[in-house]
């Protein structure tokens, strides 16, 4: 069973919204959570706007999110931030949505953005869903629904901790696509320029990042050197060449980008362990 169907079977015996004040103020006094299933007939919202911060994690369904500067697609384990003073719709595109959410005064969520808990320039994070994230914000609904409201400035810290994760989770997950894209940036440019004497410091150039740092990041994702890889792709590229005996072996170094012969006949065999001859014979 998965996560958003463990999370269903919760709430079917028990209430799903918590709302409670720390103080009189409604607006900068709230703390609330809960968990709400919606469909596309009505569980679309349309140019709303409020007053104190709700963070919304997708536990199953489809949406979009929008403003007048954003226009996202949403998904199961993305976080919506509705942003005090902000108009925004959220159309529900699915009749499976569910969202976990959270509430919290507004001046409590400026003073989180001032410490870099929260991201009030980013109305959709995208932290993923795992069950430690779930576990917390369970325990968070449990203690709401009992404490004593002079007990409640103790949950303070919980909401804190939970937006720090989803936070960080969102950066790392942004962080890693930005990774894939920098070196699927770096691969379609080796690609393109197979046939010059390309070396890794120009890829690096051209990715926009330091020589050892490009490195670094290539051979942890690829488990070669940017080099290394350089070589295999020229490598594979001279074989369908060979194959198809429409170029000498002098021509294919050339085209290639060796300096000579002799230095394309050493890599060659060193990979596949033929000489560029002994393969060409293969397909006479």
């Amino acid at each position: 069973m998965d996560i958003a169907n463990l999370i269903g079977d919760r709430y079917k015996s028990k209430p799903t919204t918590y709302h409670r004040r720390l103080n009189n103020d409604p607006i900068n006094g709230t703390l609330a959570s809960g968990y709400i299933p919606k469909d596309r007939s009505h569980g679309s919202h349309y140019d709303y706007l409020t007053d104190s911060y709700h963070g919304l994690l997708i536990v199953s369904g489809t949406g979009t999110y929008s403003d007048s500067t954003t226009s996202l697609s949403v998904q199961p384990g993305d976080f919506i931030q509705r942003l005090p003073g902000r108009t925004h719709t959220t159309l529900i595109t699915s009749d499976d949505y569910a969202e976990i959410y959270i509430i919290l005064g507004k001046n409590l969520f400026h003073d989180l953005c001032e410490l870099n808990v929260c991201q009030k320039h980013s109305p959709v994070l995208h932290p993923g869903i795992d069950f430690e994230t779930i576990q917390s914000i369970l325990h968070i609904q449990d203690q709401l629904s009992f404490l004593d409201n002079p007990e409640l400035s103790l949950l303070v810290p919980q909401f804190i901790s939970y937006l720090t994760r989803i936070t960080y989770l969102s950066k790392t997950n942004n962080q890693s696509s930005s990774e894939k894209d920098i070196l699927d940036l770096a691969t379609k440019y080796i690609q393109q320029n197979i046939h010059t004497r390309l070396t890794v410091e120009e890829v690096a150039n051209h990715v926009n990042l330091g020589y050892e740092k490009f490195r670094k990041l290539f051979a942890s994702h690829y488990n070669m050197s940017p080099g290394n890889y350089i070589i295999h792709q020229r490598i594979n590229k001279s074989q369908g060449m060979l194959s198809q005996r429409d170029y000498s072996i002098k021509e294919i170094a050339y085209q290639l980008g060796y300096v000579d012969t002799y230095t394309f006949s050493k890599q060659f065999k060193k990979i596949t362990g033929r000489t560029p001859s002994d393969f060409q014979n293969i397909f006479v």
